[in-house]
């Protein structure tokens, strides 16, 4: 085994302590985000009132600078005083199999997705492509000609077309698939 000298050990040190990663030092919650067109917005909660504010990167909240946000293990990094803090979205509070969703909202949910599938196989016909994304079906309005609208907080963009199951998860932690 390799030992580290003082001088890299202590560099690695000083480095880490750079990042801080208990958020519960934090006078707020990182409760939720939305990516658009325009950028991605960060919902921040403060814990002495509840009061939500959005934010994009660079703007700042309690005197805290957002830096950055990890899409992938949903960790926004905000900075104050030159540490940074890495706050992760919360996960949901009830079991993804115990929570139901109306019979309404899943036949609403199911529609949209037979209305992505029919889209996705028109363009797979039309352009001999194998891939497609939700913008390139939706963008145009040339496959599909009417808003597809989220229903419970279900993300279409996140969908495979081109497998035989195409699923979507809801905000309350319900999947809702659809076979093709």
């Amino acid at each position: 085994m390799k030992l580290l000298s003082r001088k890299v050990f202590t560099a690695i040190l000083a480095s880490i302590s750079q990042v801080g990663l208990v958020a519960a030092e934090l006078p707020f919650q990182f409760s939720g985000y939305a990516l658009g067109e325009n950028g991605a917005r960060f919902a921040l909660k403060k814990s002495q009132d509840g009061k939500s504010y959005w934010l994009e990167v660079g703007q700042q909240f309690e005197g805290y600078t957002v830096l950055s946000f990890d899409k992938v293990s949903e960790v926004l990094t905000v900075r104050r005083e030159g540490k940074d803090f890495r706050v992760r979205l919360p996960q949901p509070k009830v079991s993804a199999d115990k929570v139901k969703i109306s019979a309404e909202k899943e036949e609403r949910i199911l529609r949209n997705l037979r209305i992505l599938a029919a889209a996705a196989d028109q363009y797979y016909l039309e352009k001999k492509e194998v891939v497609a994304s939700y913008e390139t079906l939706v963008a145009l309005k040339e496959y599909v000609k009417e808003d597809i609208v989220s229903v419970d907080g279900e993300n279409y963009r996140a969908i495979n077309f081109s497998s035989e199951k195409m699923e979507v998860l809801t905000t309350g932690g319900h999947t809702v698939s659809y076979l093709r």
